[in-house]
């Protein structure tokens, strides 16, 4: 990392986690979504040099990352709403799906959750394997969780 970038990352880090942040009451995930823009952007500064406006650059990155963390809660907020459907606690594909969003969202514990839900529900050998997946790659990217 050359020393402008550096510097650049460093002026602006607190600013824009604190951004991201209020919009989605989520300072995991805005540390997350920063981090894989700083990422985006140093692969790329390298090559076409530091902008003359890298908040501006970041910032771009940031609200994409803050759009699809909206969408993703969004879509938990719809299928919260049919959560008293007594027909969705069998349903498998609810319940990969509320897993799904839950992990991209942050919230392990609850994803965790939901996918042991869904793998107890699915008789199929591939579709458990698939879900028994996306469960250890929810835990591993996070850490160990409860």
């Amino acid at each position: 990392m050359s020393p402008g970038s550096f510097e650049a990352a460093r002026r602006s880090y607190g600013k824009l986690i604190a951004f991201l942040a209020a919009r989605t009451r989520d300072v995991a995930g805005a540390e997350d979504a920063l981090s894989e823009a700083f990422a985006a952007a140093l692969a790329d500064w390298p090559v076409r040099g530091v902008p003359q406006t890298p908040d501006a650059a970041r910032q771009q990155r940031l609200d994409e990352g803050a759009a699809q963390v909206l969408h993703w809660l969004a879509e938990l907020a719809a299928l919260d709403a049919l959560a008293n459907d007594a027909r969705l606690a069998d349903y498998q594909p609810y319940w990969a799906a509320r897993a799904h969003l839950l992990a991209r969202s942050g919230d392990i514990d609850a994803a965790l959750h939901a996918y042991r839900q869904a793998i107890g529900l699915e008789s199929d050998p591939a579709v458990r394997h698939f879900l028994q997946q996306g469960a250890a790659a929810a835990a591993s990217e996070h850490g160990p969780v409860s």
